[in-house]
């Protein structure tokens, strides 16, 4: 019988005592891929379910691939000579597998070593519109506190921009360029240093916001 998987399929699948990488087109099988050989490392013991780390881009997709393995699962209990226990230990262990969006699985990190972590246990991730909300109120008290002090540099910057409106946005999307940085401030430091010291403004309103 004919494999459904193609040779360079095979490998990624077979792969599993080594680092693999996997770039292919949309569309081209990389989620069935992924499950197949996740499959065959609980299937073949090489580590149960609750030892592997799955992470997703969305809710949604982390809760497909819970389905998508179980289901794998409950076929493989059909199979000749499978071990249907250990089988149905490990679709017990689905729901609560480490299968889920990158932000779920390092915020559980975080509140299982919160003291490492130096943070509160009782955080809570902001969803986006909270989010948002926060930052506009950020950039409202930054722009009030130098409006309050008549100071140029933000006049000249909202004319640079033209409207008010555009002005605020070109903000936060530089916060949320900033947010990504390593270190926020010492790429302030190197994207400033070539400037002469009347524009350090600039880089102080970045800095407050």
């Amino acid at each position: 019988m004919k494999s459904k998987w193609n040779d360079d399929q095979l490998k990624a699948i077979e792969s599993v005592d080594n680092n693999t990488l996997v770039s292919a087109s949309a569309g081209s099988g990389k989620t069935a891929v992924t499950i197949e050989r996740i499959i065959r490392i609980i299937k073949n013991k090489i580590a149960p379910v609750k030892r592997i780390v799955m992470l997703a881009f969305s809710n949604a997709v982390a809760a497909e691939l819970k389905e998508r393995i179980s289901q794998e699962l409950i076929k493989a209990m059909r199979e000749e000579g499978a071990d249907k226990e250990y089988l149905r230990e490990q679709i017990d262990d689905v729901s609560m597998a480490d299968i889920s969006t990158v932000h779920s699985f390092c915020g559980n990190l975080v509140k299982e070593f919160f003291e490492e972590a130096e943070v509160d246990p009782s955080y809570a991730i902001l969803e986006p519109a909270e989010r948002e909300g926060m930052l506009d109120k950020a950039v409202d008290t930054v722009l009030k506190s130098y409006g309050e002090a008549a100071d140029p540099t933000v006049s000249s910057l909202k004319f640079t921009f033209g409207t008010d409106k555009e002005f605020r946005s070109q903000i936060k999307r530089t916060y949320g360029f900033l947010e990504a940085q390593p270190d926020r401030q010492k790429w302030l430091d190197g994207a400033f240093s070539g400037y002469a010291l009347s524009d350090y403004a600039a880089k102080e309103l970045l800095s407050d916001t």
